[in-house]
């Protein structure tokens, strides 16, 4: 579950106004595309519900990280590059269209968006009460960091603080390629000798 917060998705979820303005977007469309973010969320994680048990959860994940991947490294690119020629566009285009790059950069976010959405929780609906506890007070601590780190990170690297998850989410694909087993399928007692036989 700290795969998930370090993936950058508080950060979009918390900040996404922000990240939009500095993206090149001017008032309320910073704030349309915040709460276009939110749909994208909203509705991919009812077609993943559907997703889960014909594809699998390994599947899913891989699918939903190396898509998180693809779009966090689109936008690293797209947010400097607007910033480069934002001037040039406010002389082209004194009425405030926007410009393609931030077209862009808010079409890379909400694919990130979605495609976290598609990316399921490991446990399925029945798992231990003490792991999930353990697994949601991590998942708490992971969002407070994120929280309380990104804004500053964000002030000193500017458009590419998003590079930072490009780095973790290829650790998080690696990891979940190399040590996550698939559960589609599998009872409990299976899942189990399953990782008993990995570990050993």
């Amino acid at each position: 579950m700290l795969s998930q917060q370090f993936s950058g998705i508080d950060a979009v979820l918390f900040y996404s106004t922000a990240i939009f303005l500095s993206a090149g977007l001017q008032g309320n469309q910073a704030v349309y595309a915040t709460l276009s973010v939110g749909a994208v969320n909203l509705l991919m994680t009812i077609v993943s519900l559907v997703l889960v048990e014909k594809s699998g959860r390994k599947m899913l994940l891989l699918v939903g990280y190396g898509g998180m991947a693809v779009f966090t490294t689109l936008l690293t690119i797209f947010m400097p590059q607007t910033k480069a020629t934002e001037n040039a566009v406010e002389v082209s285009d004194p009425d405030g269209g926007m410009n393609a790059l931030a077209i862009g950069s808010v079409v890379s976010l909400l694919g990130y968006t979605a495609f976290y959405a598609v990316g399921p929780e490991m446990f399925a609906t029945a798992p231990r009460a003490a792991a999930t506890s353990v697994l949601t007070g991590v998942n708490r601590f992971g969002s407070l960091f994120i929280a309380l780190t990104f804004p500053y990170i964000q002030t000193s690297i500017e458009e590419y603080t998003f590079i930072i998850f490009v780095a973790f989410l290829a650790l998080i694909i690696l990891f979940t390629q190399v040590f996550l087993i698939e559960t589609k399928g599998k009872t409990t007692e299976e899942i189990q000798r399953e990782l008993r036989r990995k570990m050993t």
